[in-house]
């Protein structure tokens, strides 16, 4: 039976998902209104803004992260196609929108921006933890 590995991928997925959420939100922000953009010192704000989400994203995103890691890596042992990134991607992006349903999100006040925003930082956070694993029968 082959044996997975998934440790280094989900380590990285849970520091980065604060910083990926800010960075989709802020790409957001400036499509939509292009005047707030920041300039000067004012971006050296963003610096414990970064380092704040990525405290806040790692406490938020730990049971997700670690559900759909065990999840989908086991379902890789067992079955090859399971492997697939856009597989993981698409777990993810799922598992990040069941994820914000207690917090007041659900279908009786649709809102599609954060459902957008959670689901991208959950499928870039599942490519980041699909990108760590390894399966001991992979020739990569």
């Amino acid at each position: 039976m082959p044996r997975v590995s998934y440790a280094g991928g989900v380590v990285r997925a849970l520091l980065a998902a604060g910083p990926i959420f800010l960075g989709i939100l802020m790409v957001g922000v400036l499509l939509f209104y292009p005047q707030h953009i920041p300039s000067g010192w004012e971006v050296l704000g963003l610096i414990p803004l970064l380092m704040m989400s990525a405290a806040v994203g790692f406490t938020l995103s730990l049971l997700p992260i670690l559900i759909g890691s065990f999840v989908m890596a086991t379902a890789g042992i067992h079955v090859r196609w399971t492997r697939l990134p856009a597989l993981w991607a698409s777990v993810g992006a799922l598992l990040a929108n069941i994820a914000i349903f207690p917090i007041g999100n659900n279908f009786s006040n649709f809102d599609p921006g954060s459902f957008t925003l959670f689901g991208l930082t959950g499928a870039i956070c599942a490519l980041i933890v699909r990108y760590g694993t390894r399966w001991s029968d992979d020739r990569v």
